[in-house]
């Protein structure tokens, strides 16, 4: 139940960035209800022809992408092929997010499509995204801060009855990645415990109730529940009997099914917090807080993905990227960084890795980045200006539609925070036919 966005393609120690690729297609194939390649192609072609394209999706094109035999020369040659799949995957069903997302797969495409003897190596940093537990042999930098919250959650899971954990850090500062890539694989080596994922949406009682009651009759509990994003329970839920109900379950929840929860909650809603029996419980007796890495910590996160995928970085790459992101450079007195700043870090080493020498991660591929400040406007901006007007027009409205703006009691200080839509919610929408969400 719990989803996320990345820009480039699940990392896997040892797996191709080509196998990647192929394995993806197929997954969206199956998505799809494993239509014919003939009928996907014929789609295909069409969606091509409707534009005044001149080539054409052929069935053995499209059957040697699937089996990694080749990769698309152009991204325009595949999107209309993606589209086709995603289109009848949604038709289907809820497929899974990195399935239909546009940008995660034009990453994917740009991997697979490297040429040389890097092709084969998988970028280890996940950009905006999240690390997940897949990525742990790429997780670096938080080995004190997974220890120690995974200590906690033992002394709670494996002690008499009580209430959730909390995981309390600012927004950024990396509370998903240390439990997704950190914490849970941990827990799962040790004696097999079983994890399950949430996000609180609009309705957390509802979700909570699914996850811990499974449709097949045998189905065990699961030992513990990641709730990532518990702000959410103030934000997207307005419903106040309804919160009510998912924080009195999470009260009694380990006391009555041996089940623990841990939240990962913004530091900016520890006031909320305390409204609430508890969670104050919690924060005064089971509460992690996450602060920013330390310097040494960061080194690592810089060095170690790409250690553990066999790059090198040129030297002075790590202590460059570590000064820019503290403010070292521009003067300041500071050996520390904005907990916030974890995502550009994670962004532009994403974006070294894509301008890469070979199996080398260089100075001049981090400049040409845009470095720790502008690695994010520089790929935003590309991004912008690969639209045309009317897809801009549709994009601006679509952006507006992604952010929730609130009064000070629903988010700290007022101004505005992300809001997570489906796609029923965004497709309504007036927006020129060449879009799609």
């Amino acid at each position: 139940m719990s989803s996320g966005t990345g820009e480039v393609p699940r990392r896997r120690a040892n797996v191709p960035p080509r196998r990647v690729f192929a394995e993806r297609l197929t997954a969206l194939f199956d998505a799809a209800g494993n239509p014919t390649l003939r009928s996907v192609a014929t789609a295909a072609s069409a969606r091509m022809a409707a534009t005044g394209a001149s080539t054409t999706a052929t069935v053995q094109r499209i059957s040697d992408w699937r089996a990694g035999k080749a990769v698309p020369a152009e991204f325009d040659s595949l999107l209309p092929v993606l589209l086709t799949l995603i289109e009848s995957a949604t038709e289907a069903g809820a497929p899974a997010p990195e399935l239909i997302k546009l940008p995660a797969w034009r990453a994917i495409w740009r991997a697979a499509q490297a040429r040389g003897g890097d092709a084969d190596i998988a970028c280890p940093y996940p950009g905006l995204a999240a690390f997940g537990p897949d990525d742990s042999a790429w997780f670096f930098g938080r080995a004190r801060a997974t220890a120690e919250i995974t200590e906690l959650l033992r002394r709670t899971m494996d002690g008499p009855g009580a209430g959730p954990v909390i995981v309390l850090g600012a927004s950024g500062a990396g509370k998903s990645s240390v439990l997704h890539a950190g914490v849970i694989p941990a827990l799962r080596a040790d004696r097999d415990r079983s994890v399950a994922t949430m996000t609180p949406g609009n309705r957390p009682a509802e979700t909570l109730a699914e996850l811990l009651e499974p449709a097949q009759e045998n189905a065990e509990r699961p030992d513990l529940v990641v709730i990532d994003q518990f702000e959410e329970t103030f934000t997207l839920c307005q419903n106040e009997p309804e919160r009510e109900r998912f924080l009195s379950r999470l009260a009694t929840l380990h006391e009555n099914t041996r089940t623990t929860a841990v939240l990962a909650v913004r530091a900016d809603f520890y006031p909320h917090c305390l409204a609430y029996p508890v969670l104050e419980d919690a924060i005064n007796t089971r509460c992690y807080a996450l602060g920013p890495m330390r310097v040494r910590e960061l080194g690592e996160a810089v060095t170690g993905p790409a250690r553990a995928a066999g790059l090198n970085l040129e030297p002075g790459l790590p202590e460059l990227v570590v000064t820019e992101l503290c403010g070292l450079g521009a003067g300041h007195d500071r050996r520390s960084y904005d907990p916030g700043g974890l995502p550009l870090f994670s962004h532009v080493m994403a974006a070294t890795w894509e301008h890469r020498s070979g199996a080398r991660l260089t100075v001049a591929g981090y400049r040409k980045a845009g470095g720790v400040a502008g690695s994010v406007a520089a790929t935003a901006e590309q991004a912008w200006q690969g639209l045309n007007p009317a897809e801009q027009a549709a994009a601006r409205e679509l952006l507006l539609h992604l952010v929730t703006v609130g009064s000070t009691a629903a988010i700290p200080g007022g101004g505005c925070r992300a809001r997570n839509c489906s796609r029923a919610q965004v497709i309504p929408m007036r927006r020129p036919r060449s879009w799609t969400v």
